[in-house]
């Protein structure tokens, strides 16, 4: 019983560690993807800016 419940509690550890690197990840993942599209908006902004200038 109490090598299942170490067994146990060293797998919800592992599990955790695991998921908490995952959350890490898309967290900058979706950064990443923020930061793109407001740079991408930008360049299109500057684009709308110039074009009925030229």
């Amino acid at each position: 019983s109490a090598a299942i419940l170490g067994t146990t509690y060293r797998y919800t550890l592992l599990q955790g560690h695991e998921s908490h690197f995952y959350i890490c990840i898309t967290i900058k993942i979706y950064i990443a993807i923020a930061i793109a599209t407001l740079i991408a908006k930008g360049n299109i902004l500057e684009k709308l800016m110039i074009s009925p200038v030229v």
